[in-house]
């Protein structure tokens, strides 16, 4: 097991509620690495120890295409680190905020994989309950990988074998004595309490992030947005704690929390991707609250401009009723995919693949915290 010594740290690459995330190279073999960084004293004193050891859960369950993998988990005196491949790309709301809005090809495209995705996990028995443009990065060759598992549920499987019956598994990583210690479920100090706000204090909200236009994204850009809608459009909810826009009504009524909010995130995500805003925004969180439990959809005004096949996907989606929510099936036979193995989709060429200038090109993503690289250094962590 490597320590947190193994590893150069280049620069920052985001910041979210949960910690930091660092382009790294591993020392003995020069291979690129993302690092989250998080400080266990703000993870106690944020009450986010629970949202820490489920991300650390989730990815350690996992691997495949459709997530971001993790190869390490360790932990200092003072810091956890999750070490994971290293996306090029920035994130779907980066790319999403330079397009302005996408053309439903595209919209296909990514609502596509991720869907592919959200399977995925669920036939894990994993419900990702953050599904957001923001989680959501791209490869270097444009295939979407999800990302930010701190919200996630890992179901406990039963004999028969099925899941999500549960809330939490406690699947640990597997690794031998090192100098930096293998992170366990109780490393984080003990009478830690479990209970936390989830949804409206530990959402990542990596809220700023930019990206580099894309080579074809004219077209797209060129798609009318009204004004006073383009004015809000990844603007107004973005400061607050918790992105609320893509929370399920059952969510907020405290109804429950399986599958089913996935795929209501995913029609939030199908319905900004092709107007430009999400489909209950307002000015407030308690006004995008109170929006969302009156199912009052925000559609464009211009007639057609949401296709019928894009509207009927939406409208399932965005069914109140979590029972009768679309989901994988209904998803793959809808007229909207009509045509398309979803199955293979990753043979299909991406809308947009990242050019990056160099192997640690982090332009894709905002390149704040520029401030932290003047004196960046292992030693910062080592504690």
């Amino acid at each position: 097991m490597p320590s947190i010594e193994d590893f150069d740290f280049v620069k920052p690459v985001s910041r979210g509620a949960f910690g930091r995330v660092y382009l790294t190279r591993k020392k003995a073999t020069k291979d690129l690495y993302a690092i989250k960084v998080m400080r266990k004293k703000d993870m106690i004193n944020k009450n986010m120890v629970t949202q820490a050891l489920a991300e650390r859960r989730a990815l350690s369950l996992l691997s495949t295409d459709w997530v971001v993998q993790l190869y390490y988990a360790f932990h200092s005196s003072k810091h956890l680190f999750l070490v994971m491949e290293y996306l090029v790309g920035g994130d779907l709301a980066g790319l999403l905020r330079v397009w302005g809005v996408m053309d439903e090809d595209s919209a296909r495209f990514y609502i596509g994989e991720i869907s592919c995705a959200i399977d995925y996990l669920h036939r894990n028995s994993i419900v990702h309950r953050d599904i957001k443009p923001d989680n959501v990065i791209l490869a270097s060759d444009g295939h979407i990988k999800l990302t930010d598992f701190g919200l996630s549920q890992v179901a406990v499987r039963g004999a028969d074998g099925k899941g999500l019956d549960g809330v939490e598994g406690t699947t640990t990583l597997d690794s031998p004595s090192s100098d930096t210690t293998p992170l366990g479920d109780t490393e984080l100090g003990g009478g830690v309490s479990d209970k936390t706000e989830e949804y409206w204090t530990a959402a990542l909200a990596m809220s700023g992030r930019g990206v580099k236009a894309p080579v074809a994204s004219a077209a797209q850009a060129a798609k009318a947005l009204p004004v006073s809608k383009r004015a809000h459009a990844r603007k107004s909810s973005r400061g607050f704690l918790g992105t609320p826009d893509y929370l399920a009504p059952e969510l907020l009524l405290g109804a429950g929390n399986g599958l089913a909010v996935d795929w209501w995130a995913l029609g939030v995500c199908l319905f900004e991707f092709i107007c430009g805003y999400p489909p209950f925004m307002d000015e407030s969180p308690e006004a995008i609250f109170r929006n969302i439990l009156n199912h009052a959809i925000d559609w464009p005004d211009e007639e057609g401009y949401v296709s019928n096949e894009a509207a009927e996907l939406i409208s399932a989606l965005l069914r109140p009723e979590p029972a009768t929510r679309a989901h994988w099936k209904e998803i793959q036979a809808s007229k909207m995919y009509e045509g398309w193995d979803l199955a293979s989709i990753r043979q299909r060429e991406p809308p947009f693949v990242p050019q990056p200038d160099d192997d640690i090109d982090t332009s894709y993503f905002e390149a704040c915290q520029r401030k932290e690289i003047q004196r960046l250094s292992n030693a910062t962590f080592l504690q």
